[in-house]
């Protein structure tokens, strides 16, 4: 995933930073619309010694089709930026809303793209591309 954020606390230069991240989410469905569940992510940013990291709760709503299906979430947590070596981490909180969509390639494997942007303060944007496996033989797209 792309991310992008700009630091509520002025970082050492002043400047915003960018970077790639990878990311784990497991939703599990709770009602035929409706998923919930946790995400972790993690990966470096653009200067030396930075990382980025993160911890979310799920909320999403899913429409679907046998081609695949369509969604809009809501992520709450909190993300941790480190923007060099020694330095300390920088915790912020979050709230992203999300659109999520994807195509069904098997029973159990999708491709899909999300995009989304924080409502809190600066908390910058994300947008990727991601590939799903499920645990059951796609009750999740028919």
């Amino acid at each position: 995933m792309a991310r992008s954020t700009t630091p509520t606390d002025p970082e050492p230069s002043g400047e915003g930073s960018s970077g790639v991240t990878g990311s784990l989410q497991f939703t599990m469905r709770q009602t035929k619309n409706i998923y919930a569940g946790g995400e972790i992510e993690a990966g470096p940013f653009q200067r030396p010694g930075s990382y980025f990291g993160a911890a979310y709760g799920v909320l999403g709503f899913e429409t679907r089709s046998s081609t695949g299906s369509i969604s809009v979430e809501m992520i709450g947590g909190r993300q941790w930026l480190r923007y060099e070596f020694n330095a300390p981490d920088v915790p912020v909180t979050v709230l992203e809303p999300r659109a999520r969509a994807q195509m069904a390639l098997s029973s159990q494997v999708s491709v899909g793209g999300v995009i989304g942007a924080g409502l809190l303060g600066d908390a910058g944007w994300m947008a990727g591309l991601y590939l799903g496996v499920y645990s059951d033989v796609m009750g999740s797209m028919r």
